[in-house]
């Protein structure tokens, strides 16, 4: 394929191609792109999708070095984890790229840090009687098991469909050991013996505050209700241990955005220039790290008229879609619908900003890596031609309807001056 430069900005040039990149690459000429701005799969299996089990090949990075103009930057977006972050820039310098540029991060304010009280968890799980609670798990199962009866089905007759029950038997996560009044329940309905009874004697916290609770229901037999209840440590190992902190798991709140760049031929280094200036006000007072909220569903779904689609869950909580081809598992459905179905959908307004900073109006833009549309969407938004690949086809739908849209359709959505060319003031 030949990519054409157009100047006049009536004549937007937008490539949408469902195929493997690795493939479809080869088609497209030698130097004809401006600028690499993609959210490639990043190999942690995310949400059981197989298509994220690996990193892109070797090969697909060397077909995008060829085709990228001397200059030219790339904006590839990464997992935070250090394993992955280093393979996907190892993979970028094998393939050409000058990788000596730091990066850009993707900063979201979603999630909580999280970490245990050790002196809480130790009394949740009986004092140094931890061993005894893991036996009390396997009880649970075994039992469970012999009666043909399901996690979910438990969770659903005893505690409102919620998942604690399976906190008891124990998840990847760690292990919960039930309240007294959890336990009564549970035992009458697996029809229990008797030989767990003297856990629960120590089941005699002190509760010297509660507060309500203002957000979702967690996992610890704590948060159930609508107060948390603030207890003393009530074992003795578990006042030795009182006010120090267990498992410190900062939730990610930023993903990196890997910057390189395909070496220079004769053209000097202020022909590539970053459009810096052309940024909100806002942005450039936090660069590298870009505040853009998740895209809310009104925004995944803008362009879309299909029919929404449920989500599923397994009787662990973890979720897929019900009309991916091989990627369903769960047979719980939850109250939440979407038309794009793309489980790791990026903000229009993010995509923009890294357009903007690495190119000019007229300029093109691939994605090889195309997901739900986003980068194609933001091209349109800002004047850039746009070559976008995606391989599968469920997703290459969304992409098309989505990117029917006009960019004046666009700009009324994104509240954007209808002048505006260069200057995002989202």
């Amino acid at each position: 394929m030949e990519i054409r430069r157009k100047n006049n900005m009536n004549m937007i040039e937008q490539h949408l191609i469902n195929g493997d990149s690795a493939e479809v690459l080869k088609t497209l000429k030698d130097n004809s792109i401006d600028l690499l701005a993609t959210d490639p799969p990043y190999g942690i299996e995310f949400m059981g999708k197989s298509w994220d089990k690996v990193l892109p090949p070797k090969n697909i990075w060397e077909e995008c070095y060829r085709v990228l103009k001397p200059g030219s930057f790339i904006a590839v977006m990464s997992s935070p984890r250090s394993d992955v972050l280093y393979r996907m820039i190892k993979d970028l310098e094998d393939a050409g790229f000058d990788m000596s540029f730091s990066p850009i991060y993707f900063t979201y304010h979603t999630g909580f840090p999280k970490a245990s009280d050790t002196s809480k968890m130790i009394d949740k799980r009986g004092g140094d009687k931890y061993v005894d609670a893991v036996r009390l798990g396997e009880y649970l199962k075994e039992i469970r098991t012999e009666k043909g009866i399901g996690i979910t089905k438990i969770d659903k007759d005893l505690f409102d469909g919620s998942t604690r029950y399976s906190w008891f038997e124990g998840r990847p996560a760690g292990l919960n050991v039930p309240t007294a009044d959890d336990y009564k329940l549970i035992k009458e309905y697996l029809e229990l013996d008797d030989r767990f009874d003297f856990l629960f004697d120590l089941d005699k916290t002190n509760v010297i505050d509660e507060i309500p609770m203002t957000f979702g229901i967690g996992s610890s037999q704590e948060r159930h209700g609508d107060t948390k209840k603030i207890t003393e440590p009530s074992t003795d190992l578990a006042k030795k241990y009182e006010g120090s902190k267990l498992g410190f798991q900062p939730k990610p709140a930023v993903e990196h955005i890997i910057i390189g760049m395909k070496p220079h031929g004769s053209k000097s280094y202020i022909d590539n220039v970053l459009n810096f200036e052309a940024l909100p006000d806002n942005i450039k007072m936090t660069y590298p790290f870009i505040q853009v909220p998740k895209p809310a569903k009104k925004e995944k779904d803008f362009g879309l008229s299909g029919e929404e689609k449920q989500i599923y869950t397994d009787e662990n909580g973890k979720f897929g879609y019900g009309n991916t081809n091989g990627d369903n598992f769960g047979d719980r459905i939850e109250n939440v619908k979407r038309k794009n179905i793309h489980p790791t959908t990026k903000p229009v307004k993010l995509m923009s900003y890294i357009i903007t900073l690495f190119t000019r109006e007229g300029d093109w833009v691939m994605d090889p890596f195309l997901g739900s549309g986003t980068t194609g969407l933001a091209s349109k938004l800002i004047n850039r031609h746009f070559v976008g690949i995606e391989r599968e086809k469920e997703y290459f739908d969304i992409c098309e309807e989505r990117l029917s849209v006009s960019r004046e359709e666009l700009v009324k959505f994104f509240k954007m001056e209808k002048d505006t060319q260069t200057k995002l003031d989202l």
